[in-house]
């Protein structure tokens, strides 16, 4: 599909701009020999007026005098100084007709040629978007057996090294293990849930007034102690609170999501969080130092299933929906999201602002889950 459509839009694009051509050529020969058909009808119509003026003389009568019996019959030719001609209005007729004859093929020949490009330009669009659904279904196909396979082939070696060598020392350690894999599949199946409502338009945002730094502060510290992750890796740079205008549900799985990214591809370095206010908005900056991206990737980074990369050669985990989810529960409270990166291995910036809020603030319920 990916070769043959595109051909086939070439070869039927193609072939529709000859047949355009061909017509537009056509109907230009057609109105030319319209013109001189009609041009040799007036010189006919000249020699038969000249003719029966001849004869109406030879029977010895004044030219002026046979012009007036001969005239009514000639209505295009006139006489001047007794030389017969066509009539100037006549000619001048003519020409309008041929003028507007080509005038119209031309405006014909363009309005077919627009609709031609608006087609072809909806038909090329159209086939890049195919492209790109067939390479996200491929990525997400992949990502999701990866996701699923790591986990299970994890929990199925703890379960049979439990059962087959029984060791109660070592039965905290496998239960770890067995949990933090449990979390990863809970975590994959709760952002594709959290998709689908979204999708489905089952969730509506409540706004309240928010302590974004602290929000901040306890989400990080819950992110950490999941993760394993020591306090250098992850820190809240220093700042006064901000008051924010947020749904207190969503703003666990936007921060979240925008600290496992910044965890997948900071390449182990430090990420920095800052909470700063900026012209009526409260600001939530997380900066990394590790992949970065392209600007060409970056109108793709909050589309659904997109990471870059190709999927079967991705060690980095993650099915490409958490960048999406952040941006889609911003965007439903009125927040914005936005990425910067000076380029691919330079680090990325993700900035998300709230209006902000007047009143006393709240915290984010941590364990609660929209609907």
């Amino acid at each position: 599909m990916k070769v043959k459509l595109p051909f086939w839009a070439f070869f039927l694009t193609l072939l529709f701009l000859c047949q355009l051509s061909w017509w537009g050529y056509m109907l230009w020969e057609q109105a030319d020999e319209t013109r001189l058909a009609r041009l040799q009808t007036l010189q006919n119509e000249l020699f038969h007026a000249k003719q029966a003026l001849a004869e109406q003389v030879n029977a010895e009568m004044m030219p002026e005098s046979a012009w007036e019996m001969v005239h009514s019959s000639f209505p295009q030719i006139v006489s001047h100084s007794g030389i017969l001609q066509i009539h100037g209005d006549s000619l001048t007729q003519l020409d309008h007709k041929h003028a507007r004859k080509r005038l119209m093929i031309l405006s014909e020949s363009l309005v077919f040629l627009a609709l031609a490009a608006l087609g072809i330009g909806l038909l090329l669009k159209t086939i890049r978007r195919d492209t790109f659904l067939v390479l996200q279904q491929s990525n997400f196909l992949h990502a999701v057996t990866h996701e699923f396979r790591s986990p299970l082939h994890g929990l199925r070696l703890a379960v049979e090294t439990i059962i087959r060598r029984p060791n109660a020392e070592k039965a905290k350690e496998y239960a770890d293990g067995m949990l933090a894999d449990l979390t990863r599949l809970d975590s994959m199946v709760h952002n594709v849930l959290q998709v689908g409502r979204l999708d489905a338009r089952g969730y509506q945002a409540e706004l309240h007034s928010v302590a974004l730094r602290e929000s901040v502060r306890t989400i990080l510290q819950q992110y950490k102690k999941t993760q394993g992750l020591s306090d250098h890796v992850m820190t809240l740079a220093d700042g006064e609170e901000v008051t924010i205008q947020a749904d207190p549900i969503t703003m666990t799985p936007i921060i979240q999501n925008l600290l496992s990214n910044a965890h997948k591809y900071g390449q182990g370095k430090p990420v920095t969080l800052h909470v700063q206010q900026e012209s009526g908005w409260g600001e939530l900056i997380v900066e990394d130092q590790g992949n970065g991206f392209s600007a060409k990737d970056r109108g793709f980074l909050f589309r659904r299933f997109w990471r870059a990369g190709d999927e079967r050669t991705r060690t980095s985990p993650g099915v490409g929906l958490g960048l999406f989810l952040a941006s889609e529960l911003a965007r439903n409270q009125g927040a914005t999201i936005h990425a910067e990166s000076p380029g691919v291995g330079q680090g990325a910036t993700f900035t998300v602002r709230w209006l902000l809020a007047k009143g006393p603030a709240i915290l984010p319920q941590s364990n609660a889950t929209f609907s």
